[in-house]
């Protein structure tokens, strides 16, 4: 597992889900636009940001597996505990973005399933921003509170 300092990998966690925003928003203008050419780069670029930054910060040092370990004898207590303090927080989390998608849906979606706003078609990213944070907010969460290790514990 590779360490990264606790300030860089804050910096990585920002950066990434700003990404998800751009790319979102990006692809939302993109679909309202039907294609506007500027729209379709910004959304591929931001994508492309939004990948390697959760490549590298999740998947290069472990936090993802430490996050969704299926077999619990692989963790030690401390990473047991983090991990159930971090799944804990991100359904808290998850639950209160649930209830105002919720209310989205509920006060601005007419019976034909559409917005009663057309420039806020969001539906789908609404659905993707849900399925991204249910995958990598447990791992945001123990790449954001780990400490850094002591001096020469690398």
């Amino acid at each position: 597992m590779r360490h990264i300092e606790q300030s860089k990998r804050r910096t990585l966690i920002v950066m990434n889900y700003i990404a998800l925003v751009l790319c979102i928003l990006c692809f939302v203008w993109a679909t309202n636009t039907h294609g506007n050419v500027l729209a379709i780069i910004l959304a591929a670029l931001t994508f492309a940001g939004l990948i390697g930054t959760a490549f590298y910060l999740y998947y290069k040092t472990g936090y993802m597996f430490l996050a969704n370990a299926r077999n619990r004898q692989l963790l030690d207590e401390r990473q047991s505990k983090e991990r159930m303090q971090a799944v804990a927080t991100s359904y808290a989390i998850y639950g209160v973005y649930s209830i105002l998608a919720l209310a989205f849906f509920t006060w601005f979606v007419n019976e034909n399933g559409r917005t009663r706003i057309p420039v806020l078609d969001i539906d789908q990213a609404i659905f993707t921003l849900a399925i991204y944070l249910v995958n990598i907010l447990p791992a945001s969460i123990i790449a954001w509170t780990e400490r850094d290790l002591p001096a020469g514990e690398e």
